[in-house]
């Protein structure tokens, strides 16, 4: 991770608690915590209502988006998906995927269903 991507990482969780009495101790947090040196192969793993598995990209700094790639049961590729950065899935049905969704400028919580088209 480059200094400058750290830098835009803390600018960022800063932006979220900015005006809150919660900004001293996230900045302070910020600041001490250490920078790891390797990233994750990946995000969450989920299985659907079919079977399939859809493994999410690990996030780096500065993705907008979340990348799924699904996968069948003997791990042959079925498709990518891409995701709202802000959603956070917790299931997905056979047309439909349900996540909570957090907004960045307010911090308010919603949860988001969005439909699903299978190939």
């Amino acid at each position: 991770m480059s200094q400058d991507d750290l830098a835009r990482f803390t600018r960022r969780r800063l932006a979220l608690v900015a005006g809150t009495p919660f900004e001293s101790l996230i900045a302070e947090v910020l600041e001490n915590a250490p920078v790891p040196e390797d990233a994750p192969a990946h995000g969450h793993i989920f299985a659907d209502s079919q079977g399939f598995l859809w493994i999410e990209r690990a996030r780096h700094l500065g993705d907008v988006d979340a990348w799924y790639t699904i996968v069948d049961g003997d791990g042959q590729l079925y498709g990518r998906v891409r995701a709202p950065g802000d959603l956070r899935l917790h299931q997905i049905g056979d047309d439909w995927l349900i996540g909570r969704r957090v907004s960045i400028d307010t911090g308010v919580e919603s949860v988001a269903i969005y439909e699903l088209a299978r190939r």
